[in-house]
């Protein structure tokens, strides 16, 4: 699929999430907007939709273990916006699923050399490697440091079971 011909949003799970497809967007992924919009959690809502361009590609990224275990609704939420999205021809061109594997940590730490998340930044706690993360104003030369593959990043199949396909692949250069 051709995406530089259609806009392009990332709905993220949180700040993390959108720090990440902000520094890596156009080199490694497919370049779009990025809104933090937890697609488990919150249900996107028609008016919404309406300020988006026709033949938009929506990108959703979020964490496959609240799906699995159904915490707060999160898999009920998720089947609910993708049918409201789908729903919505006219504005939206395609969805694209991008479940992360437990967290974004697990995910960084599985695209790196890193053994543990803390290591990053070099800090004592998960809770102080995601302010740090948040504040990094390299990030890309960050995760070169630590040997992020983009390869690697995004590989969970756990939404198979949900008769849904992880399509990672589509988004990356």
């Amino acid at each position: 699929m051709n995406f530089k011909a259609y806009p392009i949003i990332y709905y993220v799970e949180g700040e993390n999430e959108e720090k990440l497809v902000n520094s890596i967007k156009n080199n490694m992924i497919v370049s779009g907007r990025v809104q933090k919009f937890n697609v488990c959690n919150k249900m996107i809502k028609s008016q919404n939709l309406m300020k988006l361009k026709k033949d938009t590609i929506i990108i959703l990224v979020f964490d496959i273990d609240l799906v699995l275990q159904n915490k707060k609704n999160a898999r009920t939420n998720l089947e609910k916006n993708i049918a409201m999205l789908s729903k919505h021809k006219k504005v939206v061109k395609k969805i694209i699923l991008v479940p992360q594997d437990e967290n974004l940590e697990d995910e960084l730490i599985r695209a790196t050399k890193l053994k543990k998340i803390q290591e990053m930044f070099k800090v004592k706690s998960i809770d102080e490697h995601k302010e740090k993360l948040n504040k990094c104003n390299n990030l890309g030369v960050k995760l070169k440091e630590v040997g992020f593959d983009i390869k690697n990043l995004w590989k969970s199949d756990k939404i198979n079971q949900f008769d849904l396909s992880n399509e990672s692949e589509l988004i990356k250069l």
